[in-house]
């Protein structure tokens, strides 16, 4: 088969969908060490409930890592003001504006912030 890449949010239904089973899993691997030693539970047993422990946490990690790769990281904020530096997401506050780059320019030939703000050039 074919190694293919899924979304985020695909992989994110199937961890969902096999949430149950990771309960399921993690319950049996706590009876299996609870039980080794107890008449009828073998060594094979006890490592049958490892090797569930252990696909249940990388099924765990892999809907971890998808949901934190999901998730947009935020640059940052400019409440007080400044000029963007580097593109990405930022937090913007109430009532604050975002000027484009002509607008930039157009307010910096008038004398930038400190012409807004009441300042000299």
């Amino acid at each position: 088969m074919p190694n293919k890449q899924i979304s985020a949010q695909t992989n994110s239904s199937i961890v969902n969908a096999l949430s149950p089973a990771f309960k399921a899993a993690k319950a049996v691997k706590t009876f299996v060490s609870q039980a080794k030693g107890v008449a009828g539970i073998g060594d094979e047993a006890v490592e049958s409930g490892k090797a569930v422990g252990e696909n249940t946490k990388q099924l765990q990690d892999s809907k971890d890592a998808s949901d934190a790769a999901s998730k947009p990281k935020v640059q940052g904020s400019y409440k007080k003001g400044g000029k963007v530096k580097k593109t990405g997401i930022y937090r913007l506050h109430k009532k604050e504006r975002v000027l484009n780059a002509s607008q930039t320019k157009k307010m910096d030939a008038k004398g930038g912030l400190r012409a807004l703000l009441g300042g000299k050039k």
